[in-house]
């Protein structure tokens, strides 16, 4: 729900040119479409037997997981540590404290991880 909502509001406010003004539309129509394709993708590569099931299983939550590192290590972390002025100029007690933060909340969702 908060994708559709971010991605709306930034589709709303992006300054977009005359000859492209149906592009947010487009562009929202290609994300509500994505989740019924990955149902569906995800029903057509389910396997018959036990083992090839979890073995698929594995596959696509090993791909996410990547997923998921990338976006959060190169998108959100580098922007906050390498691209802030203020983390730039810190002292290296701040930026220590900072990844002990980060380091502390990677530790909390893989505990939380292992009962979900």
């Amino acid at each position: 729900m908060f994708e559709g909502l971010g991605l709306g509001s930034r589709l709303a406010v992006a300054p977009w040119p005359s000859n492209r003004q149906w592009m947010p539309y487009l562009l929202g129509c290609i994300f509500a479409l994505s989740t019924p394709i990955g149902i569906a993708a995800g029903i057509g590569a389910k396997p018959n037997n036990a083992n090839d099931q979890k073995l698929t299983n594995g596959i696509f939550d090993a791909i996410s997981a990547g997923i998921l590192m990338y976006t959060g290590l190169v998108e959100l972390l580098a922007h906050e540590f390498m691209f802030n002025p203020y983390m730039r100029k810190a002292p290296i007690r701040i930026l220590l404290l900072a990844f002990a933060c980060v380091a502390f909340g990677v530790a909390v969702m893989a505990i939380l991880a292992k009962w979900a």
